[in-house]
């Protein structure tokens, strides 16, 4: 008769025996996540777009790589027909897949839209009707201008609640700075928020542009309805990209209702998702997603991954960008098997 006691602890005394189980263990977790990655859709976010060299966004080469491993490994569909397929109860194909981009930026135009084109990939472009409309700047690309063009290198602010140094870079790299200043500026009321980008403007003397520049620049409603016509779906992002959580009632159904509008009457064409700036779990809440289904959209999205697609105002993504690793982390089922241990485990990130 075997003794599983003891042979499970000669194993583990064993190296030979140990690495084996350990071999083993390896084959079930990864067959595990190729079991949930069939199964289970994956909403994938992106962001920024450049030639090769940018720093922080997806560049042309590694967005086609992207692209290529998708059409060869996922089935691809706008997030209107995953959201139908939702509604309706219409089995998801295995390895869904919806590619979005969020707030509008011109660079998805010049770069990413004409590889989805050339391989008849679907995407979902999430944008900022006001900032299409160049009545406002991204706001932390407002403070990115500000920083760089800032006439004295020695900052005092007061970031919540403590008083703060700064010595801005002369190369420019002043990402930590940026970084510290828009986790301060998140947390303020909308208009304490553009009260507190005005000051910092007028204490960096930097006269701001009443149009983002070349290098924050929106898509045109031109550029938006050529990528429409070619199968793009446009969906909506709010008008001025304010923190929701941190608006007046009234406001949120301005913002969530007022870019649907917007965008509606500039293409055209029906808009049937709306994704939550910022996007984070303490950024919306169960009175915003009753605002965004009264508005009329069908589905919303944030920002980070979320277990199951029970509740359509409340679909989560994985963050790809720039990452090459990632994407196939993700298709595969590892980066769903990590971040649910980790869920478990109460790890975040």
């Amino acid at each position: 008769m075997i003794n599983r006691e003891t042979d499970i602890g000669g194993a583990l005394r064993s190296g030979g025996q140990s690495r084996a189980i350990r071999s083993l263990c390896v084959r079930c977790v990864r067959r595990f996540a190729r079991w949930l990655a069939v199964r289970s859709p994956k909403i994938l976010m992106f962001h920024r777009f450049g030639p090769a060299g940018s720093c922080r966004r997806a560049t042309v080469a590694q967005f086609e790589q992207q692209v290529r491993y998708l059409k060869q490994n996922a089935n691809v569909v706008s997030m209107s027909r995953f959201g139908g397929m939702l509604k309706s109860g219409e089995p998801l194909p295995d390895n869904t897949a919806v590619i979005t981009i969020d707030d509008g930026y011109a660079d998805f135009h010049e770069y990413a839209f004409p590889i989805l084109r050339r391989y008849d990939v679907p995407a979902t472009f999430y944008v900022t009707s006001g900032f299409v409309d160049r009545t406002v700047w991204q706001w932390p690309d407002l403070v990115m201008y500000i920083l760089r063009n800032a006439r004295d290198r020695h900052w005092s602010l007061r970031l919540q609640q403590r008083d703060r140094q700064f010595e801005l870079s002369e190369s420019g790299d002043n990402r930590p700075v940026w970084l510290e200043i828009c986790q301060h500026a998140m947390k303020l009321k909308d208009v304490e928020k553009n009260r507190f980008l005005r000051e910092l403007a007028e204490q960096a003397k930097v006269s701001v542009p009443a149009e983002p520049t070349a290098e924050f620049a929106p898509a045109s409603w031109d550029q938006l309805r050529e990528m429409s016509a070619a199968g793009i779906e446009v969906a909506g992002h709010t008008i001025t990209h304010p923190r929701l959580v941190c608006l007046a009632e009234d406001r949120l159904a301005e913002e969530i209702a007022g870019c649907k509008a917007r965008i509606e009457e500039m293409l055209d064409s029906p808009v049937y998702s709306f994704a939550y700036p910022h996007g984070n779990k303490e950024d919306y809440s169960k009175k915003i997603k009753e605002v965004v289904a009264q508005a009329g959209y069908a589905t919303a999205v944030a920002a980070f991954p979320i277990s199951g697609t029970h509740d359509h105002y409340e679909l989560g993504r994985f963050a790809i960008d720039n990452d090459r690793e990632k994407l196939a982390d993700v298709i595969s089922g590892a980066e769903l098997v990590m971040w649910r241990a980790n869920k478990m485990l109460g790890i975040r990130g």
